[in-house]
């Protein structure tokens, strides 16, 4: 699996959810879109690498 700084995809999904962030909130922290965070935070996407579309 690939990780971006260190964390799994997991571990960004849990930290997004243990902030109560919204995914909008963290699309903008994170420098991606909506969707993308969207697909991040219900289990779609198995790998993340910062700058690559998925």
């Amino acid at each position: 699996m690939v990780e971006a700084g260190g964390l799994s995809v997991e571990q960004i999904a849990e930290i997004i959810e243990r902030l109560a962030l919204s995914q909008m909130e963290a699309a903008e922290l994170m420098g991606l879109g909506q969707l993308k965070v969207s697909a991040l935070v219900r289990g779609f996407v198995r790998a993340f690498q910062p700058g690559a579309c998925f």
